[in-house]
Parts: structure tokens; sequence; C-alpha cells
């Protein structure tokens, strides 16, 4: 997952037709693991939520009571790799409606792999209330495994909310899952992890603003990062992202990555799949919570650093490690051999959450994410001792 990446060179546009049908968040700081108090105060903000499995509808996809029912989501009659697949899992009695989507970007392998497992895992008469889930979001670079971008017009889906009805495919991609997913959720988890030439961290985001202050975040979206119970939380501001889609419609919405390299294994989706038990088990919607991460680490935004020239990228760094302003980070050396290789610097303190692992470097695109620090967590939280 990314705050922009590298480019890619685009491709004609398509011009689909919107339409739904069914076949379907240097010094970090230490805090208490997500405690109760986190969990019933999500709770408590659904409480009046009661509403029917039969109720539900992603277009003319409805969910019945104790049942799982399956289709895509149609974007344009003339390109399927718009048609993201949907499965809505209904439960056997009235609750909230929980939407989770994978494979925003494509090369996420994990975030697909643990809504896959979610499909699976969640049995309709242990479920109450209704979930949505969405494995692969972005169809067209999940099977071109294209990074980051939709092949079909070189855009980033991520930052394409909340989409449109008229334009280009990515465009209208991101309006569909808008209007026939956003609005029909209470609450919105967007599943990341490493791309295929992008080592992260485990960690959750938080929208908040230009400010990309703790104090500037939503409670309630802050205590679904708590609950959702990974090791960082770092609060940002990606304005066109998904969950700022979700925000501005007033639903509490996180994203979450998981410390992949984009690569496939049986326990790749497992921090992401176990995240969300633990949302749907705050939220009384499922029996079973697994264990959390046992402490949050929170920073406030971060900070990016680039590459000045097209070359080979080799890394000095890697995630997790603490950097000052001004260290080094690799060197670029140039494309054609000649000349002084480039140094790549940290633009702040912090710890790298991300780390471009491809030996490729454009000029201009991002090399290395640095989570920046943050002192105290919202709500009166003591922070403890920070553990390195």
């Amino acid at each position: 997952m990314k705050p922009g990446l590298a480019r890619h060179v685009k491709q004609p546009r398509v011009l689909p037709v919107a339409t739904v049908c069914a076949t379907m968040r240097h010094v970090s700081q230490e805090a208490p693991p997500p405690a109760a108090g986190a969990a019933a105060r999500l709770r408590d903000r659904l409480a009046g939520v009661e509403r029917s499995p039969e109720s539900v509808r992603v277009g003319v996809l409805r969910a019945g009571v104790g049942a799982v029912r399956r289709g895509r989501l149609w974007v344009t009659a003339y390109v399927p790799d718009l048609m993201p697949p949907v499965a809505i899992v209904g439960g056997s009695r009235p609750g909230p409606v929980v939407a989770i989507v994978g494979g925003v970007h494509g090369g996420e392998t994990a975030s697909i792999q643990a809504v896959r497992e979610l499909v699976g895992r969640l049995r309709p008469d242990a479920l109450a209330g209704t979930v949505i889930l969405v494995p692969v979001a972005n169809v067209a670079a999940f099977r071109d495994r294209r990074p980051f971008v939709n092949p079909l017009d070189g855009q980033d889906l991520n930052e394409s909310f909340p989409g449109a009805g008229r334009g280009g495919p990515t465009t209208r991609l991101a309006h569909a899952l808008s209007e026939h997913v956003l609005t029909v959720a209470d609450v919105v988890i967007d599943l990341h992890a490493g791309e295929l030439i992008q080592a992260v961290d485990e960690l959750v985001l938080v929208e908040a603003g230009p400010s990309s202050s703790p104090s500037d975040a939503p409670a309630a979206a802050m205590d679904l990062a708590e609950v959702f119970g990974l090791a960082r939380v770092i609060v940002t501001h990606q304005p066109r992202s998904l969950i700022a889609a979700a925000q501005a419609m007033g639903k509490p919405a996180i994203a979450a990555q998981a410390a992949q390299r984009g690569t496939v294994s049986p326990s790749a989706g497992d921090a992401l799949r176990d995240g969300a038990l633990r949302v749907l088990a705050a939220l009384g919607m499922w029996p079973e919570a697994p264990p959390a991460a046992p402490a949050l680490q929170l920073h406030a935004g971060w900070a990016v650093a680039t590459s000045t020239v097209d070359g080979f990228w080799l890394p000095a760094i890697q995630v997790g490690d603490r950097v000052q302003a001004g260290q080094p980070l690799g060197t670029v050396d140039p494309l054609d051999g000649t000349g002084t290789p480039a140094d790549v610097s940290a633009p702040a303190d912090g710890r790298v959450v991300g780390v471009v692992i491809s030996l490729a470097a454009a000029a201009s695109t991002a090399l290395v994410l640095i989570a920046r620090p943050e002192t105290a967590w919202p709500g009166g939280v003591d922070p403890g001792p920070d553990r390195g």
C-alpha cells in the first residue's frame, strides 16, 4: 500500500456504463492493548443498528438470512475486468453491516487472501448482521499483476474515490464501489499489504484530514483501529482513498495492511483476517476474537523519500528501522552507468514502514515511507515506554 508510488504509461481509456448485476495510522509511543473500552465504544455507536440481512442489497444482489450469496459488481458490460467479485454473508439474526474490501491494489495478495478466507470462515448460523466481502476490487490490476494502478488507464483506484458515473474505467469502478458497497455498509474495512515491488510494515491507517493529527481523527475510526489490533496506527491524509470516501459518508472506516511482499503463502492473510474477526466480535456480530497485538504504537502522518533520477535502487535500510532526518537510506545508480550515484536521505525522523524492493527506480517516485513521531494517544491514554 502506498501514497503514490511509480506511475505507469496510460493505456487507451474505455468508457463503461456503471451498473450492478447479480451473478454473482524520532519517537513512537506504546499504549495498552486494544481494551474493552474501545470495543465497548464501537459497539455503543452501532447499538441501534439492527438490520435484517434480507434488507441488504449490493446492486441487485440481495443478502439472505443464514445464507451466502455470490455475484459480480458490474461496472461495464464491455470490460469484464471491471467486475469485482462480491460475496454477502447474511447472519441468522439482525445486526450491523460491515464491508471488507481487498485487492484495491491488485498485487497486494495478502489482502485478497484474507478476504477469501473470511468468505469461507464466516458461518451464517454464527453471524449476526451482514458482511459484504469484495476479495478483488481491482480485477484488471490483479490479472495483469500490475502494482498499484489499473492497467486499463494507469490510474490508482485508491486515489480515485468517490469516483463518478462518467469518466475512465478507474473513476467508474470507484463510483460503483462507493455507490453499491460503501453506502450500504455501517462500518468499512479496506485491506492492503505489501506489493509485488514493495515491503511494508503491519499497520492500520486512519484518515484525519490535512493535519494528519490524531486529535483530528474521528473517534469512531480510532476505536476501530484499536480493535483491529495491529501493532502500529498511522493517522494520515489520503483525500481520494476508499476510507476517505466512506468517512465522508459518516461511516467508521480504516485501512489495514499486512507485512507481506506480494507473495503467496498459507499465512499471508492471517493478520488481516484476524483483525477483521476482532472487529466483528467487538460489534457483537461474531463469537470469536483472536488475540490482538500486545501494544499499539501511534504515529502522526508519514514522510516520503523519493528518487531524483532514473536508475538502480540500492536500499541501505529495511522495514522497521529507526531513522533520523538526513540519514542515508540508499542510493540510486544512474541508469546509463555514468555520473555519481544519487543519495536518497530521510526527509524526517521516524520509523521505516515501507520500502521499494524492486531494483528499478524512477525520478520523482517514492522509494521509502517513514512514519512520523507522535507523543500521545488520544482519549487520555497514558503511553508506556517505547519498546523500540
